[in-house]
């Protein structure tokens, strides 16, 4: 689970290692809009305060990496994360 807060997304830098099979949950706990967005994979969806999104990395990636990603609302305040899929 990675958690959006303020200007800063914990547990992304890098996550824990996540499997390719299991779903990973993105909760807005700020009462900021927030988004995540990974460019090379063309996802790119907000997460309202007390909202959560769930990606299948499975479907978005397809296979094990590094996964970089940013909130494109505050980017400028470094905003950034990484999830690391695995097998």
């Amino acid at each position: 689970m990675v958690t959006a807060i303020d200007y800063h997304f914990h547990d992304a830098h890098p996550s824990l290692p996540i499997a390719l099979d299991r779903m990973v949950e993105v909760n807005n706990q700020g009462s900021n809009i927030h988004n995540v967005t990974f460019e090379g994979a063309g996802y790119d969806e907000n997460v309202r305060p007390g909202t959560r999104l769930v990606i299948d990395p499975q479907e978005l990636f397809g296979e094990p990496g590094r996964y970089p990603f940013v909130c494109r609302f505050h980017a400028d305040r470094g905003m950034t994360g990484v999830l690391v899929i695995v097998a």
